[in-house]
């Protein structure tokens, strides 16, 4: 023993601090006073009788793990009631060996009566062969007739109806549709003219010219010209060349003659002429006359009378794609039973 150890007495004993973490150790059945700050969790730990209240950022973790093993047991649920429902009925059993031989045609010949697969080809093909067979019976089974046809500009669907329908069809373009094509045209004229020089011997881009949010800009306001006067041809013509001639006018030359007039129209300048103002008004973010020559063309080509026809009514495919798409949430295009 050591003198220090003897100089305080035989019974002495060094008490010895362990350290882990930099923290004293304790025990482990001791409580732990957290401060809980979320309500949500005060709750769950009262009606689930726990001894201690859980931190926010804790209670938060383990509600996701709960949420993900709960999706995992749905999952897996609804698959099994599915198998079950395959086993029990009997039919539309994948043969998953090679198609030959003896027991395939075995397999075969008790499989075709109960089969319900009613579609033989690519998933492409599923949805013309399926508009065809709806316009082939609505006269026999129906007692109508589907004179309008809304779809996309490069749907195959159609040129197969028109070839194989029993009457006539119209086409009615979908105004969601027909709007991309503003976006994509603007961004293919602004891809095309990279690094070249413009009239004013500047680049396309750049600070107040063709941007991504210009491009979206006049995106968004050719759709409500066509949404917000769908009923006239004339009237979406007028509207959607007032937004290329209002970004086209400049102090010297303002040209918003196709904009709305009065008070209540959202052209600033109408809204000035309105209140005699006009000889004040000043124009902001002007687009360069050399941006707004190269979106011209772009814009007659959208406007065009023929192509607007086709947009009265104010169509849209919003419905069907909601729809299908829930459709090929449960029943993929990928996954489907052949012989």
């Amino acid at each position: 023993m050591s003198s220090k150890a003897q100089r305080r007495g035989s019974d002495y004993r060094r008490k010895r601090k362990r350290f882990h973490a930099n923290q004293y150790t304790r025990n482990v059945s001791d409580t732990l006073a957290v401060d809980c700050i979320s309500a949500s969790a005060k709750k769950l730990c009262k009606e689930n009788y726990l001894d201690k209240e859980y931190h926010k950022k804790s209670y938060e973790r383990i509600m996701r793990k709960i949420n993900l093993a709960s999706r995992e047991v749905a999952d897996d649920s609804m698959k099994n009631a599915a198998k079950e429902e395959v086993s029990a009925s009997g039919r539309c059993e994948k043969w998953r060996c090679p198609k030959s031989g003896h027991s395939y045609e075995e397999w075969k010949l008790k499989h075709q009566p109960h089969c319900v697969k009613n579609h033989i080809g690519s998933s492409s093909k599923m949805e013309v062969d399926g508009m065809k067979e709806i316009f082939q019976r609505s006269v026999p089974q129906r007692n109508a007739k589907y004179i309008k046809y809304i779809g996309d500009g490069d749907t195959k669907t159609f040129p197969e109806l028109q070839r194989t329908a029993p009457y006539s069809i119209e086409k009615v373009e979908c105004v969601g549709h027909i709007q991309k094509r503003m976006g994509a045209r603007l961004r293919k004229l602004k891809t095309m003219n990279r690094g070249k020089k413009l009239s004013d011997g500047k680049s396309i881009s750049g600070k107040n010219r063709l941007t991504d949010k210009f491009i979206d800009t006049i995106t968004t306001y050719y759709g409500n010209a066509i949404r917000q006067n769908n009923s006239s041809v004339s009237d979406m013509r007028q509207a959607i060349w007032a937004i290329y001639c209002h970004y086209r006018s400049t102090d010297e030359e303002p040209m918003h003659h196709f904009c709305p007039i009065g008070d209540t129209s959202w052209c600033k300048y109408q809204k000035a002429v309105a209140t005699n103002s006009a000889s004040l008004f000043k124009h902001k973010n002007i687009v360069p006359i050399a941006v707004m020559d190269e979106i011209k063309p772009i814009i007659a080509e959208l406007s065009a009378p023929k192509l607007l026809k086709k947009c009265v009514g104010g169509k849209t495919q919003n419905a069907n794609e909601s729809f299908n798409s829930t459709v090929w949430k449960y029943c993929p295009k990928t996954s489907v039973w052949v012989i």
